[in-house]
Protein backbone atom coordinates (compact mmCIF):
# COMPACT_ATOMS: atom_id res chain seq x y z
CA UNK A 1 0.00 0.00 0.00
CA UNK A 2 0.79 3.44 -1.02
CA UNK A 3 2.19 5.98 2.02
CA UNK A 4 2.15 9.70 1.93
CA UNK A 5 -0.25 11.92 0.99
CA UNK A 6 -3.41 10.86 -0.58
CA UNK A 7 -3.36 11.92 -4.26
CA UNK A 8 -5.53 14.98 -5.54
CA UNK A 9 -8.29 14.20 -8.35
CA UNK A 10 -6.93 15.50 -11.72
CA UNK A 11 -7.89 19.02 -12.73
CA UNK A 12 -10.86 19.73 -15.01
CA UNK A 13 -8.49 20.61 -17.97
CA UNK A 14 -6.71 17.63 -17.48
CA UNK A 15 -10.18 15.54 -17.61
CA UNK A 16 -10.99 17.37 -20.41
CA UNK A 17 -7.48 17.11 -22.40
CA UNK A 18 -7.74 12.98 -21.76
CA UNK A 19 -11.54 13.55 -22.85
CA UNK A 20 -10.29 14.42 -26.11
CA UNK A 21 -7.62 11.65 -26.84
CA UNK A 22 -9.94 8.70 -25.53
CA UNK A 23 -13.46 9.90 -26.40
CA UNK A 24 -12.65 11.90 -29.35
CA UNK A 25 -9.40 9.54 -30.63
CA UNK A 26 -7.40 12.61 -31.15
CA UNK A 27 -3.82 12.13 -31.28
CA UNK A 28 -1.27 13.32 -28.60
CA UNK A 29 0.42 15.99 -30.75
CA UNK A 30 -3.16 17.60 -31.70
CA UNK A 31 -4.01 17.84 -28.14
CA UNK A 32 -1.14 20.00 -27.66
CA UNK A 33 -1.63 22.33 -29.96
CA UNK A 34 -4.84 22.77 -29.06
CA UNK A 35 -4.03 22.94 -25.07
CA UNK A 36 -0.34 24.53 -25.67
CA UNK A 37 1.62 22.48 -24.04
CA UNK A 38 4.19 19.81 -25.41
CA UNK A 39 3.67 16.25 -26.44
CA UNK A 40 5.62 14.58 -23.75
CA UNK A 41 3.45 16.49 -21.16
CA UNK A 42 0.23 15.34 -22.65
CA UNK A 43 1.89 11.94 -22.43
CA UNK A 44 2.24 12.06 -19.20
CA UNK A 45 -1.24 13.84 -18.46
CA UNK A 46 -2.75 10.80 -20.32
CA UNK A 47 -1.09 8.72 -18.13
CA UNK A 48 -1.87 10.04 -14.98
CA UNK A 49 -5.63 10.46 -15.97
CA UNK A 50 -5.46 6.71 -16.81
CA UNK A 51 -4.21 5.52 -13.28
CA UNK A 52 -6.30 7.73 -11.89
CA UNK A 53 -9.28 6.25 -13.29
CA UNK A 54 -7.86 2.70 -13.02
CA UNK A 55 -7.39 3.00 -9.32
CA UNK A 56 -11.32 4.23 -8.87
CA UNK A 57 -12.83 2.38 -11.09
CA UNK A 58 -14.78 -0.67 -10.01
CA UNK A 59 -16.33 -3.28 -11.65
CA UNK A 60 -18.50 -4.02 -8.76
CA UNK A 61 -20.39 -0.24 -10.17
CA UNK A 62 -22.01 -1.69 -13.08
CA UNK A 63 -21.55 -5.74 -12.45
CA UNK A 64 -23.71 -6.28 -15.52
CA UNK A 65 -21.20 -5.15 -18.13
CA UNK A 66 -18.09 -7.25 -17.46
CA UNK A 67 -16.17 -5.65 -20.19
CA UNK A 68 -16.06 -1.47 -19.91
CA UNK A 69 -13.85 0.08 -23.04
CA UNK A 70 -11.57 3.28 -21.81
CA UNK A 71 -14.14 5.81 -22.88
CA UNK A 72 -17.14 4.36 -20.11
CA UNK A 73 -14.47 3.45 -18.18
CA UNK A 74 -13.13 7.09 -17.73
CA UNK A 75 -17.24 8.65 -17.91
CA UNK A 76 -17.97 6.19 -15.06
CA UNK A 77 -15.15 7.35 -12.75
CA UNK A 78 -16.39 10.98 -14.00
CA UNK A 79 -19.67 10.54 -13.17
CA UNK A 80 -18.89 9.26 -9.77
CA UNK A 81 -16.54 11.75 -8.75
CA UNK A 82 -18.99 14.68 -10.13
CA UNK A 83 -21.22 13.15 -7.74
CA UNK A 84 -19.07 12.89 -5.05
CA UNK A 85 -18.23 16.56 -5.26
CA UNK A 86 -21.68 17.59 -5.56
CA UNK A 87 -22.50 15.60 -2.20
CA UNK A 88 -19.40 17.09 -1.07
CA UNK A 89 -20.54 20.88 -1.87
CA UNK A 90 -23.67 20.74 -1.67
CA UNK A 91 -24.85 21.87 1.61
CA UNK A 92 -21.97 25.12 1.18
CA UNK A 93 -23.59 26.14 -2.65
CA UNK A 94 -26.96 25.74 -0.67
CA UNK A 95 -26.43 27.97 1.75
CA UNK A 96 -26.07 30.55 -1.06
CA UNK A 97 -29.19 29.59 -2.85
CA UNK A 98 -28.41 26.74 -4.80
CA UNK A 99 -25.49 26.33 -7.83
CA UNK A 100 -27.27 28.28 -10.27
CA UNK A 101 -27.30 31.80 -8.27
CA UNK A 102 -23.77 30.89 -6.82
CA UNK A 103 -23.57 30.99 -11.04
CA UNK A 104 -24.73 34.35 -11.07
CA UNK A 105 -22.54 35.70 -8.17
CA UNK A 106 -19.26 34.98 -10.36
CA UNK A 107 -19.30 38.76 -12.64
CA UNK A 108 -19.75 40.45 -8.84
CA UNK A 109 -16.71 39.19 -8.00
CA UNK A 110 -15.02 40.81 -10.85
CA UNK A 111 -16.66 44.14 -9.56
CA UNK A 112 -16.02 43.72 -6.36
CA UNK A 113 -12.09 43.20 -7.29
CA UNK A 114 -12.27 46.14 -9.36
CA UNK A 115 -14.11 48.34 -6.28
CA UNK A 116 -16.77 49.73 -8.71
CA UNK A 117 -20.06 47.07 -6.76
CA UNK A 118 -21.67 48.99 -4.72
CA UNK A 119 -20.91 49.44 -0.98
CA UNK A 120 -24.78 49.03 0.00
CA UNK A 121 -24.35 45.11 -1.48
CA UNK A 122 -21.08 44.35 -0.11
CA UNK A 123 -22.66 44.41 3.51
CA UNK A 124 -25.64 42.54 2.25
CA UNK A 125 -22.73 39.61 0.96
CA UNK A 126 -21.10 37.59 3.38
CA UNK A 127 -17.34 37.44 3.85
CA UNK A 128 -15.82 37.62 0.12
CA UNK A 129 -13.33 34.37 0.80
CA UNK A 130 -16.49 32.58 1.33
CA UNK A 131 -18.29 33.90 -2.42
CA UNK A 132 -15.46 33.00 -3.73
CA UNK A 133 -15.24 29.70 -2.58
CA UNK A 134 -18.78 28.76 -3.48
CA UNK A 135 -18.30 30.48 -6.93
CA UNK A 136 -15.34 28.45 -7.35
CA UNK A 137 -16.63 24.86 -6.57
CA UNK A 138 -20.03 25.96 -8.81
CA UNK A 139 -17.82 26.66 -11.42
CA UNK A 140 -15.98 23.43 -11.03
CA UNK A 141 -19.50 21.67 -11.04
CA UNK A 142 -20.40 23.63 -13.87
CA UNK A 143 -17.49 22.20 -15.70
CA UNK A 144 -17.59 18.71 -14.94
CA UNK A 145 -21.77 18.24 -15.70
CA UNK A 146 -20.86 19.87 -18.99
CA UNK A 147 -17.92 17.01 -19.59
CA UNK A 148 -20.39 14.48 -18.11
CA UNK A 149 -22.73 15.20 -21.03
CA UNK A 150 -20.41 14.59 -23.51
CA UNK A 151 -19.91 10.31 -22.16
CA UNK A 152 -22.70 7.45 -21.03
CA UNK A 153 -23.17 8.12 -18.01
CA UNK A 154 -23.89 11.36 -17.47
CA UNK A 155 -26.93 11.07 -15.66
CA UNK A 156 -26.14 8.96 -12.94
CA UNK A 157 -27.62 10.12 -9.48
CA UNK A 158 -26.96 10.59 -5.85
CA UNK A 159 -29.37 7.11 -5.63
CA UNK A 160 -26.79 5.08 -7.68
CA UNK A 161 -24.25 6.02 -5.93
CA UNK A 162 -25.93 5.27 -2.32
CA UNK A 163 -26.31 1.65 -4.03
CA UNK A 164 -22.87 0.89 -6.31
CA UNK A 165 -20.16 2.90 -3.84
CA UNK A 166 -17.36 3.31 -5.74
CA UNK A 167 -13.81 1.26 -4.84
CA UNK A 168 -11.67 3.39 -2.64
CA UNK A 169 -14.22 4.68 -0.17
CA UNK A 170 -13.00 3.36 3.29
CA UNK A 171 -15.50 0.89 4.73
CA UNK A 172 -17.88 0.57 1.59
CA UNK A 173 -17.94 -3.01 -0.01
CA UNK A 174 -16.35 -2.23 -3.54
CA UNK A 175 -19.35 -5.07 -4.62
CA UNK A 176 -22.56 -4.59 -3.68
CA UNK A 177 -25.77 -7.13 -3.48
CA UNK A 178 -26.25 -8.32 -7.05
CA UNK A 179 -29.86 -6.76 -6.55
CA UNK A 180 -29.14 -3.61 -6.14
CA UNK A 181 -31.05 -1.34 -8.29
CA UNK A 182 -29.66 0.92 -11.14
CA UNK A 183 -31.33 4.38 -11.43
Amino acid sequence: MARGRTKQPPSIRNLELYHEIVCKSKTQAQIAAEFGISQPRVALIRRQIAEWVQSLFSPGILPEKSELSALERFHLVLAVHRCQLQRAYGKYIQAFGGQENVLQLAPGLELWDAGTLAQEVIDLLPDRRFVEAAVNMALQLDRFARLARQGPYGHLTEEFLHNHPPAHQPGRSAHPPAEAAIS
